[in-house]
């Protein structure tokens, strides 16, 4: 896998700047031993994804943002050929790339006491999405499979805090209305997608060396498939994250924590 990417910030008055870029990715896969696909591998594929945005700036501090791009997904490892834990998924090393095209447009503004706030409003139209798909097959139960259009749209509100000497705290809501759009499909809800999320944490500085970090995440709206392969709506669920991070050098750190869910 090869990245390129360039980005250029053109700055027209004090007010309004342009931001242009682009990326190129090469895929060039080399060996497979997945034991279902007699080592078949993917064909080499690249893709090309320009970005552009402006930003405005008004009453001095509020910055007006939109933006417009192109995104590209590659399967992973897991999704082409492994089988799963359980020895359920049948690997597809054909699978597609999945590619969308994306639309944002929001505000940031810092407020008083080292506070901010920010608002953005979202758009993605996604072509061959990555899903996982039930099928009938002797051995597995599941594949990872391209559904032909899906869409993702909503919107995100955030506030970043340093109010408080040596702490830096986060609280992020997303709304995600995430939807099949394929022609004939069974349903036109998407898996593993909350439709409600709310975010937050904080990290705490001890010291120069020692700091702590504790975050929880709610999810909601949220559709999977039971053990019976059938689409059904998950209840909602927190995850819980503490860990301490130890600063051994300015390049090295040291991390210890827990997670759970409930």
């Amino acid at each position: 896998m090869y990245s390129f990417g360039l980005e250029d910030d053109i700055k027209f008055t004090d007010n309004l700047a342009f931001v242009v870029g682009m990326g190129y990715d090469i895929q060039e896969p080399k060996k497979s031993f997945d034991g279902v696909s007699n080592g078949a591998i993917r064909d080499s594929a690249s893709s090309f994804n320009p970005q552009a945005g402006l930003i405005l700036t008004v009453m001095e501090d509020l910055d007006i943002h939109f933006s417009v791009g192109r995104k590209t997904r590659w399967p992973t490892l897991k999704e082409l050929y492994s089988d799963g834990i359980d020895n359920d998924f049948k690997p597809n090393p054909a699978l597609e790339e999945e590619k969308s095209t994306n639309y944002e447009v929001g505000f940031s503004k810092p407020l008083p006491s080292y506070n901010n706030i920010s608002l953005a409003l979202f758009y993605s139209d996604v072509k061959d999405k990555i899903e996982s798909v039930s099928i009938v097959d002797p051995t597995y139960n599941d594949q990872y499979q391209n559904i032909d259009e899906a869409s993702l749209k909503g919107f995100e509100i955030q506030f970043n805090s340093k109010m408080i000497p040596d702490n830096d705290f986060e609280i992020n809501y997303t709304y995600m209305d995430a939807k099949n759009e394929t022609p004939g499909a069974i349903t036109d809800k998407l898996n593993s997608v909350p439709e409600h999320k709310l975010y937050l944490s904080d990290l705490y500085k001890l010291n120069n060396w020692i700091s702590l970090f504790a975050s929880a995440e709610y999810n909601a709206g949220r559709y999977d498939d039971d053990a019976n392969d059938n689409q059904i709506e998950v209840g909602d669920f927190w995850v819980a994250n503490l860990k301490m991070i130890v600063s051994l050098h300015k390049s090295f750190n040291v991390e210890v924590g827990s997670e759970k869910s409930f």
